[in-house]
């Protein structure tokens, strides 16, 4: 969304230097990207996932200054990226690197594939997996995130005909804002 990571940085003085770094790396204002999108640009896998990114350790220093520490950490997807700097695995300019190389790959993916993504909730998996499997077209689910909420993704088409499907079921479909239909063939 358009102004993230500026409440962080603007309470949190070092959230402002994982800024400075993405912008050594990147072809762009990063920061200014976050800040001030357009929202339709950010929405772009090239920028978001740099952006998603660096909120995320933005976030972490946060918790840092305010000593709150954690024993573990945990990501997917995107998300593995962040946890990886949080444990000390890579380091925050080699974050950025790799996200480079990613969202580039991907953004290429998300032109030649169209798809969409949506996330069901209130149906098991299980039922999620049946809907899925009876729409014509191709679409799965993807991601598993709780037992009340799967992801799922594929054709535009074929993912607007599950969300009418689990709509007539009360089921809740929020549609994300990704530009292809990731962690699926597509």
């Amino acid at each position: 969304y358009v102004g993230m990571a500026k409440e962080l940085c603007e309470q949190f003085p070092y959230a402002n230097k994982i800024f400075e770094i993405a912008n050594s790396v990147f072809d762009f204002n990063l920061r200014e990207k976050c800040y001030n999108g357009p929202e339709d640009e950010l929405a772009k896998t090239i920028y978001s996932q740099p952006a998603i990114f660096a909120t995320s350790l933005c976030a972490l220093e946060a918790t840092r200054e305010s000593s709150i520490l954690g024993s573990a950490v945990a990501g997917h997807s995107l998300g593995e990226y962040a946890a990886m700097v949080a444990c000390d695995i890579i380091t925050i300019e080699d974050g950025f690197k790799l996200i480079k190389a990613r969202s580039e790959a991907m953004q290429k993916a998300s032109e030649t594939a169209k798809g969409s993504m949506c996330a069901i909730i209130g149906p098991s998996a299980e039922e999620v997996e049946k809907i899925c499997s009876e729409v014509d077209g191709y679409v799965v689910p993807v991601n598993y995130n709780s037992s009340a909420q799967t992801v799922i993704a594929g054709e535009v088409e074929a993912v607007e005909k599950a969300i009418e499907i689990f709509a007539a079921q009360k089921a809740k479909a929020i549609k994300l804002n990704v530009s292809s239909a990731f962690h699926s063939k597509l």
